[in-house]
């Protein structure tokens, strides 16, 4: 212990010298004290006395008889300023002193002739024990970037019974289990309808003038009518004024063979969670041949099969006033129906911005496909020559628009509350009053039992 030199003085007669042997950098301290009177502000200020620590601790030491120590890692700076008029007793000097120390972690403590005032090391070291969290709502990886910002606190996680464990105080418990409740509860969650419709371009064209019969039918037909056929001539977000008519334009498309339903379908979706639709025909296409001759002549024909159609990936992130959706879709069709045949593949990816009463659609994805059929009958359509009498080749090519239709379902039990947890954190017990080791130390000085 690097003791700072100090005088004290026990008597006022006498003085005596208490030096320490080993140097060190000087601190001051001062104690601030204002004192509330019933007196004017301008009489208080010419009443005052600054007087250093040094001098304060030896005025303390000589009056009450104490001999004071100050350890060198005291960096603190106080000020003490008291009133001419002021009467205080020795007493209530040593309380000045005691609370201000107190405050700002310092302590006094007795030894064998004489007090040490230094940093209260031993209220900041606190025992750490192991603890316990149990996660109730979200798994381990949303809570785990948190202890990257907790020091000191090594943390394992038991995936058995999703329990996090972890060496902590009791005070590092506490503030570590009130952010994890912050965290742990029950994701956000939405009802997203999702809506497929093919319109075949060349079925629509055909019908003409016919299709003016919708304006009698819908008052915005030619609005619903280019959102299928000619969409980069209207935007793609449907004001809630025209949702029900929407909804009655495409059934009646679809009635008319002029559109076809694909899906029409209603996802659960959760903040930050990949959900995924697939809509797909599983073809089976021929990858190679391989001819076999032991004696006799074989052949085995390898087939793979893939996924052909629609893939549509949402990824919702919820937020209080806004939904956002980060969109991948992926559409695939045959562009020749053959033992080898070839696809089209149309790729989109993008975020929107989703509210409720309103519908967002992506459309403009137009597809083509080559159709070959061949159509014969038995044995006759095998006469050299005179078999494709009795065939019919057909090959057709069709154009199609695809439109996803995106609506928000306005539904009570859509959102779901945030569900707090509860964890059980310690409780103080207000009937049993447990004294610190400082304030120990303090009633020892002012002779108080507790």
């Amino acid at each position: 212990m690097v003791i700072y030199n100090l005088i004290f003085w026990q008597n006022q007669n006498s003085t005596t010298f208490l030096t320490g042997v080993l140097k060190m950098k000087k601190i001051v301290i001062a104690i601030v004290l204002v004192f509330f009177q019933l007196i004017n502000a301008n009489e208080l200020i010419e009443n005052i006395d600054e007087l250093p620590i040094k001098e304060y601790i030896s005025m303390i030491s000589n009056d009450l008889d104490m001999t004071i120590v100050l350890s060198d890692d005291i960096e603190e700076n106080f000020t003490l300023m008291i009133p001419y008029n002021a009467n205080l007793t020795n007493g209530n000097y040593l309380k000045i002193l005691v609370q201000i120390l107190k405050k700002n972690n310092l302590t006094i403590e007795p030894f064998d002739g004489f007090f040490l005032i230094s940093k209260d090391d031993n209220e900041k070291e606190a025992k750490k024990e192991l603890q316990f969290i149990v996660l109730k709502n979200v798994d381990y990886e949303t809570i785990k970037p948190l202890f990257t910002t907790v020091k000191d606190v090594n943390h394992s996680y038991i995936s058995s019974n999703k329990t996090i464990a972890f060496n902590a105080t009791q005070k590092d418990f506490v503030r570590i289990a009130k952010l994890i409740q912050q965290l742990d509860k029950v994701p956000k969650q939405l009802k997203l309808k999702v809506t497929i419709v093919d319109t075949n371009l060349d079925k629509l064209k055909d019908y003409g003038l016919e299709l003016k019969q919708l304006n009698t039918y819908l008052e915005t037909s030619n609005y619903f009518i280019n959102l299928l056929a000619y969409p980069f001539t209207v935007t793609s977000e449907v004001s809630e004024t025209k949702t029900s008519q929407l909804h009655s334009f495409i059934r009646f498309m679809d009635t008319n063979k002029l559109s076809t339903i694909k899906s029409s379908t209603t996802l659960s979706l959760f903040d930050n969670r990949q959900t995924r639709f697939d809509i797909v025909d599983n073809i089976p296409y021929k990858t190679g041949t391989t001819t076999t001759n032991d004696g006799n002549t074989s052949s085995i024909t390898q087939t793979t099969y893939k996924d052909i159609g629609l893939k549509l990936k949402i990824l919702p992130r919820i937020y209080l006033n806004n939904i956002y959706l980060d969109i991948d879709l992926t559409s695939e069709k045959l562009t020749e129906n053959s033992e080898t045949p070839t696809t089209s593949k149309n790729y989109l990816q993008q975020t929107i911005t989703m509210k409720k009463d309103k519908i967002f659609v992506l459309t403009g994805i137009n597809q083509n496909r080559n159709y070959h059929t061949l159509n014969s009958t038995p044995f006759l359509s095998d006469i050299p020559f005179l078999g494709w009498i009795f065939k019919l080749d057909n090959k057709n090519k069709v154009t199609s628009n695809l439109t996803i239709f995106l609506e928000l379902i306005d539904d009570k039990n859509v959102l779901i509350k945030d569900n707090e947890i509860v964890i059980d954190l310690p409780k103080p017990d207000l009937n049993k009053k447990v004294l610190s080791e400082h304030d120990k130390r303090v009633n020892q000085i002012l002779n108080i039992n507790q």
